[in-house]
């Protein structure tokens, strides 16, 4: 998707992530107690996103996501989904993510 395209471009240039090319789960990695972790995901066309519970808490709080329940019943309290819809913020809202976990290692 372009969408998904215009995200790596703006962040492949950030020393702070990696964003994933190729094959493979796409999405951008993030240092996170000195092991890259995938914290961003494109995921059916949305932003699946994984930062600290307040973090997503106030997402879900502010309409900007929807919480996460990989299919097991059970919602993942430190994701959410980030809607299409919502692609005109996915910038701001990964910007955000990273410098909330980056302030907790």
């Amino acid at each position: 998707m372009e969408i998904y395209q215009t995200i790596k471009d703006h962040f492949d240039q950030d020393n702070r992530v990696m964003v994933n090319h190729g094959k493979g789960a796409q999405g951008i990695k993030l240092p996170i107690k000195g092991k890259a972790k995938m914290f961003v995901m494109f995921y059916k066309g949305d932003l699946l996103l994984q930062s600290t519970v307040e973090h997503i808490n106030s997402l879900i709080e502010q309409g900007l996501g929807e919480p996460y329940d990989p299919g097991t019943g059970k919602v993942m309290i430190d994701r959410t989904i980030v809607s299409h819809t919502q692609s005109k913020q996915w910038i701001s809202i990964i910007e955000d993510a990273i410098t909330t976990l980056s302030s907790g290692d």
